[in-house]
């Protein structure tokens, strides 16, 4: 289903994120950087979450877009975030969110022993601000463990 981003866009104001982390690839030329955030909150296992003892079926695609905006920062690079909306579910969310993504992670999980989280949604909505005119969301598992981006 795709929706218009514009017309979902009606929940808080943006939450400021704290000073990027930058990081350097060895494997990128020397002046590339890589912007990144993560906010402490996330990993905290203490924190109520914004879907605690929610049935993900019951929430709506439009409140899942607000929680884009406003729920804890696990990780994010450039415009594409994960957000821990439970303890036991993330919300991964931006323009290089694509349907093929989740396809993905479903093939994998049903045809190997690779451990993936499993993907419990996955939609897209229309942005025409976006390269690909969509921004996409993927509401998966959360898998407690280092981020390969702090390794």
């Amino acid at each position: 289903m795709r929706t218009s981003h514009h017309e979902l866009q009606t929940g808080p104001e943006i939450q400021h994120l704290p000073q990027p982390l930058m990081h350097r690839f060895p494997t990128q030329p020397e002046n590339l950087l890589i912007l990144t955030f993560s906010q402490a909150r996330s990993k905290d296992d203490t924190n109520i979450f914004p879907l605690d003892g929610v049935d993900i079926e019951s929430v709506s695609n439009k409140e899942l877009v607000r929680l884009g905006e406003t729920a804890s920062v696990l990780y994010q690079i450039g415009s594409s975030k994960v957000l821990r909306i439970s303890h036991d579910l993330v919300l991964k969310c931006g323009p290089l969110v694509l349907p093929s993504e989740g396809r993905a992670l479903e093939f994998v999980r049903a045809k190997t022993s690779i451990l993936v989280p499993r993907v419990f949604r996955s939609f897209q909505v229309d942005d025409p601000f976006e390269y690909y005119g969509t921004r996409g969301y993927l509401v998966m598992d959360y898998v407690k463990g280092q981020n390969l981006g702090d390794c």
